[in-house]
């Protein structure tokens, strides 16, 4: 749990829409992101927080029994694949197109003396 969320004073079993947007934890909000907010602004910035929690407290109206928890919306195959070790390419062949070669290496010119 960030810093942000286990500062802010509501309960989970709740639900986000149990927690109470006001000028106060909106300049707790801001003084932990490092914000300056306009006096004039904080009924702006209630408003817009409430629009946010309601949208994201609809996240609980899914039922997600049957999906398990993931880290990626995607499988990512190939991440903890087995070194194997292959034949390189021959140096002569990587070599061919190059605009300088020298002792059998890419030769570039010095750019920092």
């Amino acid at each position: 749990m960030s810093l942000v969320w286990a500062s802010l004073p509501f309960s989970s079993k709740k639900g986000l829409n149990a927690l109470k947007i006001d000028k106060k934890l909106i300049r707790h909000i801001a003084a932990l992101a490092k914000l300056e907010i306009d006096e004039n602004d904080i009924d702006k910035w209630i408003g817009q927080m409430n629009e946010i929690i309601a949208f994201a407290d609809r996240l609980n109206e899914f039922n997600l029994q049957d999906f398990s928890e993931t880290a990626h919306g995607f499988d990512a195959p190939g991440v903890f694949l087995e070194d194997v070790r292959k034949p390189s390419y021959p140096r002569e062949a990587m070599l061919a197109n190059a605009p300088d070669v020298e002792g059998g290496c890419y030769s570039v010119p010095i750019i920092v003396e």
